[in-house]
C-alpha cells in the first residue's frame, strides 16, 4: 500500500506548497500493546450482565436498589466538588500585564482519517489562534493509505508552523496510535489534541500555557470544555449538546475540584509532555484513550484540571453516526474497566496514589453508569411501578428514586439548550429515552470487544457551514 508521505513532489499537477513539507519514516518509539487488546475482556462483564438480568427477574426490588445505590455512589465525588466550589472564591482572569512574556513551545496534534472535507476549516482555525508562530508546531496526522485527505491537505495554504505527517500503515488503526506517532515527531513542551471539527477559542492555548506555568509539575493535563452547536429542530443533537454541557460544565469541573482527576474528553486535552511520557503515552489499543490516560495519571499521582475557554464541536447529524460513536466510547469504557479493574484486583492499590486511583475508578464507573444505567433505571422503574411488582418495592426506595430523578432533572434544566423554558423542559423530560438509546450501542460494543475489533470506528464530520 502506498505511503503518501514518501512522495517528494506534489500529487496533483504543479501544486506549490512552499509552507509544507512531509514528515515520514518510523519513529524512535511506538507504544506497546497493553492488556486492553485482550479480546476476551468481554467475559469480565458477561457474568455481571447475567447477574443483573437474573436479579431483575427474581428480585427486582433488590436489583433496582443496588443499581440506584451504585449510580448514587458514583455521583458522590461530583457532589463533594460542587460543595467545595460554593465555598471557594472564584479566580479572577489573568490580567494582560501578568501574562507570560515567553510562552512554552506547544505542539498541536490533529489526527485525521477520511477527513478531506475538513482540512479547509482546520487551516482557518489554525490561522485564528492567538499564539506566537515561532512557539507552536502543528502536525496534521494522516493515515498512510488515506490519499484523498492527503491530496486535499496539499491544496491548502497552511500557516508556517504546520507539517503534514504521514502515519505509517499498521495495526491497530486508532487515534491513539496516530497521536503516539505524532509525539515522536514533535518537540513541544506542551501537547494538545484537536479533532477535525474542533474550533477552540483563539486564546485557549494562552490560558493553558499560563495555567501550567503557575502550577507545579504534578499538573499533567488540562481539559478544555467542549461545547456543541445543535441544529435547529434536531432532538438528537439537542440531547447530545445537553449531555456535553452537563459533562463539561458541571461533572468534570467538580470532579477536578474534588479529586484532581477526571475522565478526559477525547479532544482539547493539553498535556505536559514530561508527564505524558512518564506514563507511557497513549494506549494504541484503547478506543477511549483519553479516559485511559486519566487512569494512568491518577495511578502516578498526577493532577488533571480544567480550562475556562471552550472548544466548539459538531454533534452527530444522523442516528447511525451517533450509534457508531457511542459504540466506540462504550467499547473503550469496557476496555478501561476490565483492564484497570482486573489490575487493581491482582495488584492492589498503589500507596502513592491509592486514594486518587480509587476515586478515578469511581468517577469512570460513574460516567459509564450514567450512560448505561440511568435510562435503563427509568424504564425498568416505570415498568415496575405500573405492574404488580410495585407492591414489592420499598416506599423509601420509591421516594429516594423519585427525589434523585427530580434533582437530576433540575440540574439538566440548568444546562439544557433552547430558546425558551418549554423547549428546555421538553429536552429534560425526554432525556431518559436518550440514555435508553445507548442499549443498542452497548450490545454493539460487547460484540466488538468479543471479536477483538479495536480499529478506529471513525465518526464522519461536517464543516460548520454545512452543519
Amino acid at each position: 500500500m502506498e505511503d503518501f508521505g514518501s512522495l517528494d513532489k506534489p500529487i496533483i499537477g504543479e501544486i506549490a506548497t512552499p509552507k509544507l513539507h512531509m514528515t515520514h519514516g518510523a519513529p524512535a518509539r511506538m507504544s506497546q500493546a497493553p492488556t486492553s487488546k485482550n479480546a476476551l475482556m468481554v467475559l469480565s462483564i458477561v457474568p455481571l450482565i447475567l447477574i443483573l438480568a437474573i436479579g431483575l427477574v427474581f428480585a427486582p426490588a433488590f436489583a433496582i436498589t443496588l443499581l440506584t445505590l451504585g449510580v448514587s455512589l458514583g455521583w458522590l465525588p461530583v457532589i463533594i466538588g460542587f460543595v467545595k466550589t460554593q465555598f471557594k472564591a472564584p479566580k479572577a482572569p489573568i490580567a494582560a500585564d501578568d501574562r507570560l512574556e515567553t510562552l512554552p513551545m506547544l505542539t498541536i496534534l490533529i489526527p485525521l482519517y477520511k477527513e478531506a472535507n475538513m482540512v479547509g476549516q482546520i487551516a482557518e482555525m489554525l490561522k485564528a489562534i492567538d499564539y506566537p508562530n515561532d512557539r507552536v508546531e502543528c502536525l496534521i496526522l494522516i493515515e498512510a493509505d488515506d490519499r484523498p485527505t492527503a491530496i486535499a491537505a496539499m491544496l491548502i495554504d497552511w500557516p508556517d508552523f504546520v507539517r503534514i505527517t504521514s502515519v505509517p500503515d499498521g495495526r491497530p488503526r486508532t487515534k491513539a496510535r496516530a497521536c503516539n506517532y505524532g509525539m515522536d515527531c514533535s518537540q513541544g513542551e506542551l501537547v494538545v489534541i484537536f479533532d477535525a471539527e474542533d474550533m477552540p477559542h483563539p486564546q485557549q492555548m494562552r490560558e493553558a500555557a499560563e495555567k501550567f506555568a503557575t502550577a507545579d509539575n504534578t499538573l499533567a493535563c488540562l481539559q478544555a470544555p467542549l461545547s456543541i452547536l445543535p441544529q435547529s429542530g434536531s432532538w438528537l443533537q439537542a440531547q447530545f449538546a445537553l449531555e456535553y454541557r452537563l459533562l463539561f460544565c458541571f461533572i468534570l469541573p467538580n470532579l477536578s475540584e474534588a479529586i484532581s482527576c477526571l475522565p478526559l474528553g477525547g479532544s482539547s486535552n493539553y498535556f505536559r509532555r514530561s508527564a505524558l511520557e512518564h506514563v507511557g503515552g497513549w494506549d494504541d489499543y484503547n478506543l477511549t484513550e483519553d479516559a485511559d490516560l486519566a487512569m494512568r495519571f491518577a495511578g502516578h499521582n498526577y493532577r488533571i484540571g480544567t480550562l475556562r475557554l471552550e472548544t466548539l464541536e459538531n454533534a452527530p447529524h444522523k442516528y447511525l453516526i451517533w450509534h457508531a460513536q457511542r459504540t466506540r466510547w462504550l467499547s473503550g469504557h469496557i476496555q478501561l474497566l476490565h483492564s484497570y479493574g482486573a489490575w487493581t484486583l491482582r495488584n492492589g492499590l498503589r500507596p502513592a496514589g491509592a486514594f486518587k486511583w480509587s476515586a478515578a475508578m469511581l468517577a469512570c464507573i460513574m460516567v459509564l453508569g450514567v450512560r448505561l444505567v440511568s435510562g435503563l433505571l427509568f424504564i425498568i422503574g416505570g415498568f415496575l411501578l405500573l405492574t404488580p411488582w410495585e407492591a414489592h418495592l420499598s416506599p423509601y426506595l420509591i421516594c429516594a428514586s423519585i427525589g434523585s430523578y427530580l434533582i437530576y432533572s433540575l440540574i439538566l434544566l440548568c444546562y439544557a439548550p433552547g430558546d425558551n423554558w418549554l423547549d428546555k423542559l421538553g429536552l429534560v423530560l425526554s432525556h431518559p429515552f436518550y440514555w435508553a438509546l445507548t442499549f443498542l450501542a452497548k450490545l454493539s460494543a460487547i460484540k466488538r470487544m468479543a471479536l477483538g475489533e479495536v480499529d478506529w470506528l471513525k465518526s464522519p464530520h461536517q464543516p460548520y457551514s454545512n452543519s
